[in-house]
């Protein structure tokens, strides 16, 4: 699909000026001196004299500082002309919301202007987000050449980073690291780029690289488990077992929803020989997330390990127990109990049950409202209801866009939904 020219134009504006009746009377009759040239510039608007209109402001500012009104038709201004920056314009109009945050003309303005400038950018964005890696890439390069005309120059590192998402995606991860590491440059702090280059260096096989780069993502937050799981895959891939149970651990205990970690788990326990806690993990893992990439593998193993070879039909099926869910996750303690009911309602195959606990689950924020969305989205999903699902997978894709479970939700219902129409 085409992408359309990221420099769309935009609409002029309306240059308006409502000056309140006492300034319209201090104007006529000239008792004060700054709305006397508030006034002469919009005569000088109207008969489109931008350079008058502009020497009657700046003179209105200087002799009113305070004064929100010049600043704002200044901004106004400053749209009309075409030689005139985008950045200008939007530092004219934030210049008078500092001195009236009430001016709603003004505010008005500064927003429309800001959803124009990253149009481009969220273009790229939603595309990647619905699954269209191709376009999505074209677009993040359109947001990047219309940075200047349209875009603002901040937006060029998100859109490097978008690009490396996708190409992460599409399985180029040379390219992703080259993308990411460009983003960095411009953005030392953007902490999806940061995990976007970790990961992609773990697939390049740089193990100490990737671990150095996720170990600067926890430093600016913490509370990304999935980064710190990658971690554990560093020590996992390097012979560092024990090394990497521990750090599996931690993440499930930061966040018991996360799949990838208790798979980590899993495979640490098998390679040290603790067969009994490998047999718990492997179950839990696959109820928590069964579409994992070292499915096929656990299969094999469940094969040719005796102690595990009753989690076959686990493997196979991919559908849990309730009782023995319950028991696995007795116990876990984490913020926002609604979730982990939700979450065994969920391995328990009643979907519906998810979706009534979650309806309970009010007021959350940050990483809890994110796997609210997912776990939403997956019980939609089961109940076959996939726009519904499609639609909370893309609120989680949009509250976390460096994480992929959102868009691979979204697309899983999209490919549920294509199914289902082709059989009917």
């Amino acid at each position: 699909m085409a992408v359309p020219h990221a420099n769309a134009a935009r609409p002029q504006p309306m240059i308006d000026v409502e000056l309140s009746r006492p300034l319209r009377l201090a104007a006529r009759l000239r008792l004060w001196r700054p709305a006397v040239l508030v006034c002469r510039a919009q005569e000088s608007l109207a008969r489109s004299d931008l350079a008058e209109a502009r020497a009657c402001l700046s003179e209105a500012a200087r002799r009113a500082p305070s004064w929100a009104e010049p600043y704002y038709l200044l901004g106004r201004a400053a749209a009309a002309d075409e030689s005139a920056t985008r950045d200008e314009e939007e530092s004219w109009l934030a210049a008078a919301l500092e001195r009236d945050p009430r001016h709603a003309r003004a505010e008005r303005a500064l927003l429309s202007l800001r959803a124009w400038r990253h149009e481009p950018l969220m273009r790229g964005w939603r595309l990647y987000h619905a699954g269209k890696m191709l376009d999505a890439l074209a677009a993040f390069d359109a947001a990047i050449s219309a940075i200047g005309r349209q875009a603002p120059e901040a937006t060029r590192g998100d859109a490097l980073a978008g690009m490396g998402w996708c190409q992460h995606a599409l399985g180029d991860f040379a390219a992703a690291e080259e993308a990411f590491a460009a983003a960095l440059v411009l953005s030392p702090r953007l902490i999806h780029a940061q995990k976007g280059l970790g990961i992609s260096l773990y697939h390049l096989g740089r193990f100490d690289e990737a671990r150095a780069a996720l170990d600067a993502v926890l430093a600016l937050n913490p509370e990304l488990q999935d980064a710190r799981s990658f971690i554990g895959w560093c020590a996992y891939a390097q012979g560092r077992w024990r090394e990497a149970l521990d750090v599996f651990a931690a993440a499930c205990a930061g966040n018991p929803l996360l799949p990838d970690p208790r798979w980590g788990m899993a495979w640490s326990c098998w390679r040290l020989g603790q067969m009994k806690e490998a047999r718990a993990a492997f179950l839990h893992a696959l109820r928590l997330g069964p579409a994992h990439p070292s499915r096929e593998d656990a299969r094999a193993l469940f094969v040719a390990e005796p102690e595990l070879r009753d989690l076959q039909a686990e493997a196979l099926a991919g559908q849990p127990d309730g009782a023995s869910a319950r028991r696995e996750l007795a116990g876990i303690d984490v913020r926002g109990g609604p979730l982990l009911d939700a979450l065994e309602r969920l391995v328990s195959g009643d979907p519906q049950g998810a979706l009534e606990r979650l309806q309970q689950a009010l007021g959350l924020s940050g990483d809890d409202s994110w796997r609210a969305e997912l776990l939403r989205g997956e019980a939609l999903l089961r109940l076959c209801r996939h726009d519904e699902g499609e639609a909370a997978f893309a609120r989680a894709a949009a509250q976390e866009p460096g994480r992929p479970q959102g868009a691979e939700g979204a697309a899983r219902c999209r490919a549920a939904r294509g199914t289902k129409g082709a059989s009917a």
